[in-house]
C-alpha cells in the first residue's frame, strides 16, 4: 500500500469537508485594495495552516465546526489553497481522487483558469484526463461565460478520442444557448444523437426553454416534435411547455 497516496487523499478529503461546504466565495471585487488583499491572503493561509495541523493530529472533530475568521471575512478557500498550501507544503503528490476534488471545486467555483492548470498538472504526473474531467472544465467555462474556451476544450477532448457524454453535451448546449447561438445548439443536439448519445430530459428542456425565452417558438416546437416522434419523454411534454429559466 502506498501510504503517501493514502495520506494525500485523506488530506484533500478532510480539507474539502472542512473548507468547501462553508460556501464562502472570495468575491474578487477588492478593486486593488492592497490592504484588503493582504488581510484576505493572511486569513486564508492561517486557515490552511490550522487545517493542516489538525490533519496531522488526526483531530476529526475540528472538521465539524467552521473557522470563524473565514466566516467573518466571508471568504471561501478554493481548491488551489488545498493544493498549494495544504499539500505542497508537505511535499505531497496528488492522486486521481485529489484531482477529481480539485477540478470539481475549481470548475463549480468559477475558476476555469485554475482548473485548466490543474488539468495540465494531471498530465504532467502521468494521469490521463477522462471525459468527466474535460466535462468539468467545459461546464466551468460555460458558467464563467467563456464559450470559446469551452469549444476549444470540447475539440481537444474529442481529438484525444474522448467521447462526450450527455453531461458534456448538456453543458455545451446550455453555453451555446446562453450566447444566443441557437443554430449551433440545435446542430449539437443532432450530433449528439448521431454519435449514439441519447439526450435526456435536461438536454431537451434546456434547449426548449432557451429557445422559447428568445422568442423562437417555432424552433422550440420543432425540438419538441422531434422528441415526441422519437418517443422520448412524451409524458413530460406538458411540463416542458411550462418550463422557464
Amino acid at each position: 500500500m502506498n501510504f503517501a497516496l493514502v495520506f494525500t487523499t485523506n488530506v484533500v478529503r478532510k480539507a474539502y469537508r472542512f473548507l468547501f461546504p462553508s460556501r464562502k466565495f472570495c468575491n474578487g471585487n477588492l478593486n486593488g485594495n492592497r490592504e484588503a488583499i493582504c488581510v484576505r491572503s493572511k486569513v486564508l493561509e492561517t486557515g490552511a495552516s490550522r487545517v493542516l495541523e489538525a490533519l496531522h493530529q488526526e483531530e476529526d472533530s475540528v472538521f465539524d465546526t467552521k473557522f470563524s475568521p473565514l466566516d467573518e471575512l466571508n471568504v471561501r478557500v478554493s481548491g488551489l489553497l488545498v493544493r498549494d498550501v495544504l499539500m505542497a507544503r508537505d511535499g505531497l503528490s496528488p492522486d486521481l481522487y485529489t484531482f477529481n476534488i480539485l477540478l470539481h471545486i475549481l470548475g463549480r467555483g468559477n475558476k476555469p483558469l485554475a482548473a485548466l492548470t490543474t488539468l495540465n498538472h494531471m498530465k504532467e504526473v502521468g494521469i490521463e484526463p477522462s471525459v468527466i474531467h474535460f466535462t468539468t472544465l467545459i461546464d466551468g467555462y460555460v458558467i464563467s461565460g467563456e464559450l470559446e474556451k469551452a469549444k476549444e476544450m470540447f475539440s481537444e477532448m474529442t481529438s484525444k478520442g474522448q467521447l462526450p457524454n450527455v453531461f458534456t453535451y448538456n453543458a455545451m448546449i446550455r453555453g451555446l444557448c446562453m450566447a444566443g447561438e441557437f443554430r449551433e445548439a440545435c446542430w449539437m443536439l443532432k450530433e449528439m444523437e448521431s454519435r449514439g448519445c441519447s439526450p435526456n430530459f435536461v438536454v431537451y428542456s434546456t434547449l426548449v426553454s432557451y429557445l422559447r425565452k428568445a422568442g423562437k417558438l417555432g424552433e422550440a416546437r420543432k425540438v419538441i416534435r422531434d422528441m415526441v416522434k422519437k418517443g422520448h419523454y412524451v409524458h413530460l411534454v406538458p411540463k416542458m411547455m411550462k418550463y422557464r429559466r
